[in-house]
């Protein structure tokens, strides 16, 4: 009995020592994507690093440890990586787009149109890539370039409200600012907290003398990025364009708080004091403010009446 029992416990402890199969390069790399969108960089790329070391041929590590460097700002890597995976796979059109994304933040917009050009051959379908592409052709002041893939990356996913915010940019530079008001609306439909939407929408808006409108959009502005300081400058526009002359004077004074180095806010301050309100003293002291900021500008002066400024 003393026999059975021992052999028992001889075999529940073999089964307890099972060996650990060690992990494969594809699962490392799986492993990596995992924490680079969980947005630990550093974590992907060490587990991406093991799975290269057991595999060189693995395009798929190249371009995730390219991501992690992306995002880590390492743009001589990222680069490096994007390339190996490239060339270990010719047609591999996400790291083409990933890379044309490295270039467009290093201000290579040519270079990264053509990898974004070449991202779209391979997939006709890819999204982010007609975006990213729109982007850059704005950029490169192709803007019925941008409006078009815009518009086929909105075909291709319909609910993208940056894409939408994108092409309204376009249209404003097309003087469509009616198109541009329908762009920037869907996308503030689509993300009510996009503060770019309705600054730009704002503008529009203001373009086509619906001052009431613009202002709404503005004021919304303030309330989503407060330290946005053309906005406050825009809406001074408008109020002493209504000779709302304490209202401009408060915007243009805001504007002045987060600016103090720029010289229009304090001008534009001055000319409300001389033009509207009669007030020689306050308007010396901002026009004095200007002055001294921009000294070469002969509209500067106390005593010379000035039109007021068009929106930022």
């Amino acid at each position: 009995m003393k026999n059975l029992f021992s052999l028992l416990l001889s075999f529940a402890f073999i089964v307890m020592i099972k060996p650990v199969q060690a992990q494969t390069s594809t699962e490392l790399n799986n492993q990596g994507l995992v924490k680079y969108n969980s947005k630990d960089y550093a974590g992907a790329i060490v587990d991406v690093n093991k799975a290269i070391a057991l595999n060189a041929q693995n395009e798929k590590a190249y371009h995730n440890r390219g991501l992690a460097k992306y995002s880590l700002k390492d743009n001589d890597g990222a680069i490096a990586d994007f390339n190996k995976a490239i060339e270990l796979n010719p047609t591999y059109a996400n790291a083409y787009n990933d890379r044309g994304l490295i270039k467009y933040r290093l201000k290579n917009y040519d270079a990264a149109l053509q990898d974004y050009n070449k991202a779209i051959e391979l997939n006709t379908t890819y999204v982010l890539a007609y975006y990213n592409r729109g982007l850059v052709r704005s950029v490169l002041k192709d803007y019925a370039g941008a409006i078009k893939d815009f518009s086929s990356s909105l075909e291709l996913k319909p609910g993208n409200a940056e894409a939408y915010t994108g092409r309204g940019n376009a249209k404003v530079t097309q003087k469509d600012y009616a198109g541009a008001i329908q762009d920037f609306s869907k996308a503030i439909e689509l993300n009510p907290a996009s503060a770019v939407a309705f600054l730009g929408r704002g503008n529009a808006r203001f373009t086509l003398k619906d001052n009431n409108g613009a202002l709404q959009d503005f004021n919304k502005v303030i309330t989503l990025q407060p330290t946005n300081s053309n906005v406050y400058f825009n809406v001074g526009v408008i109020y002493g364009n209504e000779n709302k002359s304490q209202e401009a004077i408060r915007a243009f004074r805001q504007y002045s708080a987060l600016e103090p180095a720029e010289w229009h806010g304090y001008k534009n301050t001055a000319d409300i004091y001389y033009l509207q309100l009669a007030n020689p003293d306050s308007s010396a002291l901002y026009y004095g403010k200007a002055f001294q900021l921009k000294k070469d500008d002969k509209e500067i002066t106390v005593v010379v009446a000035i039109d007021m400024g068009g929106v930022f």
